[in-house]
């Protein structure tokens, strides 16, 4: 099959004429970003989360043993962050390499975050012997 190339620029596919017009015309004023900031107590929250997972776990990775000087680490939440912080089902990960899977995800339903808690699971159990 031959590849068709876009001869327009796709982003301004979807924009009304009124908007295109504002656009070329340079008068468009852009919305601001859907995306609010962090309020203060959300912030102390997830720095008192992530203080409590690194006191308890320490500053490693749970599953391959790299620590804070080697990769960034995050704590991932095995129930989801809806059902609470709860220390011992809030783990660090390194991120680049065995938590990737777990930060970019659709949610608890999502079959690689299944997979990657049970493998958190099994090394959980191996350290409390």
């Amino acid at each position: 099959m031959i590849e068709r190339k876009k001869l327009f620029n796709s982003s301004l596919n979807n924009v009304s004429k009124k908007r295109l017009a504002e656009i070329q015309a340079g008068t468009y004023k852009p919305k601001r970003s859907a995306i609010a900031p962090m309020s203060k107590k959300t912030k102390k929250r997830i720095t008192d989360y992530r203080k409590a997972c690194f006191a308890y776990w320490g500053e490693k990775c749970i599953l391959c043993g790299r620590d804070s000087t080697q990769t960034r680490l995050v704590c991932h939440h095995m129930d989801g962050r809806v059902n609470g912080d709860n220390v011992e089902r809030l783990v660090p990960l390194c991120d680049k390499f065995c938590g990737c899977g777990a930060h970019n995800h659709d949610g608890m339903g999502d079959p690689r975050v299944k997979i990657l808690n049970a493998k958190i699971e099994k090394r959980i159990k191996q350290i409390k012997g």
